[in-house]
């Protein structure tokens, strides 16, 4: 009964850590997502202080601005300037606030870390890599191996012939 409990007691805390490492997992990710963005109060200022200058013709509607984008002819790279020209209500200021705006949430993206479930699953595919090109080293050298014994084994029948040859083929 002692090795029953005490294997049931491991097993428990082993479980419940593996439990604390999936959660603390995703708190982590969700904490560090959370750092790269404005606040519920800062985004709803936003929202209301676009909301007034489109209606009162300073600023461009994203909606609007979005159709132009979609349409034909557009590139697939723009400059503040070629923004501008989209929309003949949108200033070049507001299109160069769009663009650095754009261009931070890019940033952020690209700089964003991983996880640790996301860097083990890495770890894995790194190890499975490296396995793949060991295995096939060791072909090769195997391969390379065979065809240095085919030439040594070449190179002694040679020596053998050319030996015999230079005494007239006695035995």
């Amino acid at each position: 009964a002692f090795w029953f409990w005490t294997y049931m007691i491991v097993m428990m805390l082993l479980m419940l850590n593996m439990l604390m490492a999936i959660i603390m997992d995703k708190y982590t990710e969700v904490k560090s997502d959370a750092a790269a963005h404005d606040t519920i109060y800062k985004q709803i200022k936003d929202m209301i202080m676009e909301s007034l200058q489109s209606v009162s013709g300073k600023r461009v509607n994203m909606g609007a601005l979005i159709k132009a984008l979609e349409g034909d002819g557009v590139a697939d790279e723009l400059s503040g300037e070629d923004l501008a020209d989209l929309d003949d209500k949108m200033t070049t200021e507001q299109a160069q606030k769009l663009m650095e705006q754009t261009q931070e949430h890019v940033d952020n993206e690209l700089n964003k870390g991983v996880t640790m479930s996301e860097a083990m699953r890495m770890i894995g595919w790194v190890k499975i890599a490296v396995q793949k090109i060991g295995w096939k080293l060791e072909e090769i050298l195997k391969d390379e191996r065979e065809e240095r014994d085919m030439l040594q084994a070449e190179d002694h029948n040679v020596a053998k012939r050319a030996e015999d040859n230079r005494l007239g083929g006695l035995p």
